[in-house]
């Protein structure tokens, strides 16, 4: 009974949280250019900055544990899917 109880308990700790995250977080398009202030932990956001190929579009994400933003030309199609 004790090692079911534990069982339930600790799959609960560990997986709740999972379980509540989202698959993959919603990517949305800004109209201004992003900065370190306005963009939270680990949020990625796309916004043309007219630096990319034609098709392509930019995508900044701002790392985790740093106050930094990595950028990086994607290809359009297939983002609304």
């Amino acid at each position: 009974m004790f090692r079911l109880v534990l069982t339930l308990f600790l799959g609960t700790v560990f997986l709740g949280p999972a379980i509540e995250a989202p698959a993959h977080a919603q990517i949305k398009t800004v109209t201004a250019q992003p900065t370190v202030k306005s963009m939270a932990s680990g949020e990625v956001v796309l916004f043309d900055d007219k630096k990319c190929p034609k098709g392509q579009i930019m995508r900044y994400t701002k790392s985790q544990r740093k106050e930094q933003i990595n950028k990086k030309c994607i290809h359009v199609t297939g983002l609304g899917k």
